[in-house]
């Protein structure tokens, strides 16, 4: 019986997910995200709320006077600290409620610094994280949306360090994509493969040069490469260009994956891959996109 897994692709795969990456991702990571939490509901005046009886998350935006649309975004906050061990819950009326009891000495700080002593490599993420942060009182209140302080034109700057190979915090989802798709098309010939969500272009690079390393860049008859802005098309096109031969064949396209696929010029069952890291997750309805 042939293995799934071959000793060289676990070596592979251990050499991805290694005891590092783990470390930074969880051990130190979970309480560097929650600690950071924590500061901001400190800050706003959700820790005082907590510290006084169960709480809803409704309960919350009603003292604080915070906009509805902070009710999905303070939800999560409220449960990742709870999975974090940080709030207490209980959900004897039906829905979920929170208490903090005060107890930790807050200091996201010195997480930030065991992180990088780990692998300095991760700090783009952790730069990111920390302006999303300073700007959530600003989304708590109403005053910003949500899209105007992720993509503000003076902190893109930020998104291109983020997804970017060289942030070991984002370069294992790239990187573990890309062993995904060579294996599968190791033994098929005339592959067309459309990459959804292309973004910066960090993980059409991984897997061209993956197909490129592995001699399977000819088995692909094209590559579509899309995205729906066309900031990120540009991007994509100068990363193709500079990994396949001149022989290669393939294009650029708008699509919008919230929209059906048909109707933006392309057929039905046309791929044998379709390739979307860190995409799908804005997603209108995820089963419609999928």
């Amino acid at each position: 019986m042939k293995k799934i897994i071959t000793n060289s692709e676990k070596e592979m795969i251990a050499n991805i997910f290694t005891k590092k990456y783990y470390e930074v991702a969880y051990f130190l990571g979970i309480p560097y995200t929650s600690f950071l939490i924590l500061e901001l509901f400190n800050k706003n005046g959700v820790s005082n709320i907590l510290k006084t009886k169960y709480v809803t998350s409704e309960e919350i935006i009603a003292s604080t006077g915070f906009s509805s649309t902070a009710k999905y975004a303070l939800e999560w906050m409220l449960s990742f600290l709870s999975q974090s061990g940080l709030l207490k819950k209980t959900n004897v009326r039906g829905i979920p409620e929170y208490y903090y009891d005060g107890q930790e000495n807050i200091d996201s700080r010195s997480f930030y610094k065991k992180i990088i002593e780990v692998d300095r490599e991760v700090i783009p993420s952790c730069n990111l994280m920390e302006y999303v942060i300073s700007e959530y009182d600003n989304f708590f209140k109403g005053i910003k949306k949500g899209i105007e302080i992720l993509f503000a034109n003076d902190k893109i700057y930020l998104w291109n360090d983020y997804f970017n190979n060289n942030n070991s915090g984002y370069r294992v989802y790239n990187s573990f994509g890309a062993f995904g798709v060579a294996k599968w098309i190791s033994n098929k010939k005339n592959i067309t493969i459309l990459e959804v969500g292309g973004g910066t272009g960090s993980a059409t690079s991984f897997l061209l040069e993956k197909l490129k390393e592995t001699n399977k860049l000819s088995i692909v008859d094209e590559y579509i490469f899309s995205d729906i802005s066309p900031i990120f098309l540009r991007m994509g096109n100068k990363v193709i260009m500079s990994i396949v031969p001149d022989d290669f064949q393939y294009s650029l396209k708008k699509l919008d994956f919230d929209k059906p696929i048909i109707e933006q010029g392309f057929k039905e069952n046309e791929f044998d891959v379709v390739y979307g890291v860190n995409s799908l997750h804005v997603a209108k309805n995820l089963a419609t996109s999928l």
